[in-house]
């Protein structure tokens, strides 16, 4: 598992999450980018946006 993780440049939690939703958008956020410090950081500005909708989602349906 952990060399299908570095396969396809993934976490290995990423791939064993069993929450359908955090695993679609966690493998879609698996992508390259320029590398550089700003879009790293917009990147896991938005990322951290998408998981606290996902979370507030969840807790609306209890």
């Amino acid at each position: 598992m952990n060399k299908l993780a570095d396969l396809f440049g993934v976490e290995l939690s990423d791939l064993l999450e069993e929450d359908d939703d955090l695993q679609k958008m966690n493998l879609a956020f698996a992508f390259r980018s320029a590398n550089s410090e700003s879009d790293l950081d917009n990147i896991a500005f938005f990322k951290r946006v998408v998981l606290n909708y996902l979370k507030m989602q969840r807790i609306n349906e209890l």
